[in-house]
This record gives structure tokens, C-alpha cells and sequence, in this order.
């Protein structure tokens, strides 16, 4: 899924019968005004949405719950093992390529509020079947 940089929003709405995926970058947005043109409020109350630089929305605008998604490339060691240091909050899912010359994704997810913290540890559960087939999970809580 590309960044919508230059657009600010791009939304996903192709598959019938699936909510609408919003996806804001929101690096060039300068204050709260800019933000509120772009309807964040109501994507969050009517959409899946995804943000780029969450940091730039104000804090009346924020959901109460919502679901943190770090996502990080780093280099695979000699030892297969990636990173440096312990991950300190939410769970982390490493994921490794067939390809030698790819770098690793470190996925970090952080729930707050609202029964993420349910829905994160269900959807770990699942992942764990997958574990040894190029994932990697480190439960950092």
C-alpha cells in the first residue's frame, strides 16, 4: 500500500461488502485547521484508518481507542536473529524474506483502549502457527 504523500488521504474502497480503508500521511500537515479539512474525525467514526505521523492530530480529534502499528526494517545478523535490544510494550512480529539481499520488518503492535488489547492477543494467537516459516514473534509486554 503506498503512502499517500502527496495526496494526504487515499482511500481503498474496492471490495464490496468491506469497510473503507483510509489511509492519511499526514508529514506536511502544519496545525489543527488542516487536520479538521481532511476529516479525520469523521473517517475515524466510519472507516478503518490508517496514519502516517499520528502525532500532527490534535488531541480532540484522536479516537479514545485505536491500535498502534510500528513498522521497522532492520538488517538480518549473522545469527538469523534481527535487532538490537529488547522491544519494550505491545508485541512484535519479525518477518524474514526468502530473499538474502531483503531486510526484515519489525512489526510492533501497541493497543490502547477500546478492546484492542483483546483483539491484538487473539489475533497473536493465530500468528503463532505460523511461527518458524520466516516469523519471528517476541511477546515484550
Amino acid at each position: 500500500m503506498p503512502s499517500p504523500t502527496f495526496l494526504l488521504v487515499n482511500n481503498y474502497d474496492e471490495v464490496e461488502g468491506q469497510p473503507v480503508i483510509s489511509h492519511y500521511d499526514l508529514y506536511r500537515i502544519q496545525g489543527a485547521e488542516e487536520t479538521e479539512r481532511l476529516g479525520l474525525a469523521e473517517a475515524f467514526a466510519e472507516a478503518c484508518s490508517l496514519v502516517e505521523w499520528p502525532e500532527r492530530i490534535p488531541p480532540p480529534v484522536m479516537p479514545q481507542a485505536w491500535l498502534e502499528v510500528h513498522i521497522e526494517a532492520v538488517k538480518q545478523a549473522a545469527s538469523g536473529e534481527t535487532g538490537e535490544g529488547e522491544e519494550q510494550g505491545g508485541w512484535g512480529v519479525g518477518g524474514r524474506s526468502r530473499y538474502e539481499d531483503v531486510m526484515w520488518r519489525r512489526i510492533k503492535l501497541v493497543p490502547r483502549g477500546g478492546g484492542w488489547e483483546e483483539r491484538v492477543r487473539s489475533v497473536w494467537d493465530d500468528l503463532r502457527g505460523l511461527e518458524g516459516e520466516g516469523l519471528v514473534l517476541s511477546d515484550a509486554r
